[in-house]
């Protein structure tokens, strides 16, 4: 019997041991509403002058160190002085592009088919540029199985012009078809250089040790990581095509495939949108957008939207440090200047 006590003893004491551990050096799981002060400190460590500022109603950015070397982490901030349910419910941009940028956009139908992006072709300078396209060796990032299916009209440039868009096209439905099926074990290699890159493992790179995720959405981390599986209540799935102007004084079109997620909290205070890109032709080799609306606690009239942007970008890796500083504080002033475009278009309607 003593021995039997002295075990019993022995497991309660761990036990307590144990959930007191818990309680002291496990990370919390938020699930319950959204205090903007605590989501700034905790995820953003805001300066007090730019929590401020950013309360008087100016919008505010910041640039996230961060690894590897091609990785771009911003964040911004601003006040909106209207109605959530207003600008949820509008007919807005949902990509984060200055409206001036975006070329063409659209939406594919629930099962996406060739029609979606019937008015999608390549840029004149792509397609000057296809030709001379190998693996491991091409001025694009082409969709999977893409020249493969040119091949047999490589030797034909009548011919090869004029398969050029409908394949195009046809890749691309094919591609987000297999996503839609079998989720990110589907996302495409980039061939472009001689070193292969894959979408998947950099898009997972960028998910990790991501705080607004892992401490106050852990449902959407899980869902973007896991999908389809584990999609949670109260989400909403659109898949986007568009054609940006990208690329500073050397400006190119480059074709985007995104998945956007919209996602109420649970609390019902707030809404997020998840923009996961899952195709770039140029430039991205993975990028992901995270955008929090919450109410405003002291004016339930107005809003604050949260913006973070985390993307992997190729020519970081190759450009030198004064070039890397200047683009990354020109993105920067970019996403200053769409927030205050976002204040200035909600006041006027």
């Amino acid at each position: 019997m003593f021995f039997r006590h002295n075990i019993s003893a022995g497991v309660v004491l761990w036990v307590a041991l144990a959930f007191w551990a818990w309680l002291v050096f496990v990370p919390p799981s938020y699930s319950r509403e959204v205090q903007l002060g605590e989501f700034l400190s905790r995820t953003v460590r805001l300066s007090q002058d730019d929590l401020q500022a950013l309360k008087a109603g100016e919008a505010v950015t910041m640039e996230f160190p961060c690894s590897p070397q091609n990785e771009l982490f911003l964040f911004g901030a601003v006040r909106v002085d209207a109605p959530v349910c207003s600008y949820l419910t509008g007919d807005r941009n949902a990509l984060f592009f200055d409206p001036h940028m975006v070329q063409a956009s659209g939406d594919f139908h629930l099962s996406p088919r060739e029609e979606d992006i019937k008015d999608l072709a390549w840029p004149a300078e792509d397609l000057e540029d296809l030709p001379q396209c190998r693996p491991g060796s091409c001025k694009i990032k082409l969709p999977p199985g893409y020249i493969e299916q040119l091949a047999p009209f490589s030797g034909n440039g009548s011919a090869f012009q004029d398969h050029a868009n409908p394949v195009l096209r046809r890749t691309l439905i094919d591609y987000l078809n297999s996503y839609r099926r079998l989720g990110n074990a589907t996302l495409m290699e980039y061939r472009d250089k001689p070193q292969a890159v894959s979408l998947a493992d950099e898009f997972n790179g960028i998910l990790e040790n991501f705080a607004p995720f892992n401490r106050y959405i852990p449902a959407l981390h899980t869902y973007l990581k896991n999908f389809p599986q584990n999609r949670p209540p109260d989400t909403k799935d659109r898949f986007i095509w568009a054609k940006v102007l990208l690329g500073g004084k050397a400006r190119r079109p480059t074709i985007f495939l995104y998945h956007l997620v919209t996602y109420r909290l649970p609390e019902g205070n707030g809404t997020v949108i998840a923009l996961k890109q899952l195709y770039a032709s140029h430039y991205y080799e993975a990028a992901l957008g995270l955008t929090l609306i919450l109410t405003d606690a002291e004016n339930p009239s107005r809003f604050y939207l949260l913006h973070f942007d985390r993307g992997r970008i190729d020519v970081l890796r190759q450009i030198p440090e004064f070039l890397s500083s200047s683009l990354r504080g020109e993105t920067r002033r970019l996403l200053a200047r769409r927030l205050e475009a976002i204040q200035q278009e909600a006041k006027k309607e």
